[in-house]
């Protein structure tokens, strides 16, 4: 979206609001806006509620951890039928060193053109979650110039990988759709 068509965008939907268009908007804390309702439960006991959720919604959850995580991701790519495989630009995967043949990456130095070809050719593809929702069995992820949109809904098969936190010596749990 060029500016002039963000601006033109913008502004009508301020008009439809029927208020003035707000221009210094800041990107809201998501950690402060996280509901405690499961303050007191044990991460071993949110993964329970993540995977039962999971289960409700079609999607499976495995465990893996950063040792066997390749193994795990190529056995998936395997089981989805092979093929293609698009991955996010997301550092991680260099941090765990994960490589997939016949793999492309989204990045922004291709365009959004070339990326969205790479996505729609691909069998299976491959992020890391930025959060999980347990109550729910879904995961967010940020759109950003290293994962588009397209990446995660044009492949066939979708794999995001969730760390239990926030470093590559932690458990990552594998949920597929």
């Amino acid at each position: 979206m060029t500016a002039s068509n963000k601006d033109s965008f913008l502004n009508t939907i301020a008009s439809k609001l029927g208020r003035e268009r707000i221009y210094d908007v800041q990107r809201p804390d998501l950690q402060a806006m996280a509901p405690d309702s499961y303050g007191s439960l044990t991460a071993g006991e949110l993964i329970e509620i993540l995977k039962e959720q999971c289960f409700f919604i079609h999607t499976q959850v495995i465990e893996s951890n950063a040792e066997i995580l390749q193994k795990t991701l190529d056995d998936l790519i395997a089981a989805n039928g092979g093929g293609s495989v698009i991955t996010s630009g997301d550092a991680r995967f260099a941090e765990y060193g994960l490589e997939f043949a016949n793999a492309s990456v989204w990045e922004e130095a291709a365009g959004r053109e070339q990326n969205i070809l790479r996505s729609a050719a691909a069998n299976t593809a491959i992020v890391f979650a930025d959060y999980a929702l347990a109550e729910s069995g879904t995961i967010v992820v940020e759109s950003r110039p290293d994962q588009g949109r397209a990446l995660h809904f044009l492949p066939a098969h979708y794999i995001a990988v969730i760390e239990k936190s926030g470093s590559c010596s932690a458990r990552p749990r594998l949920q597929q759709i």
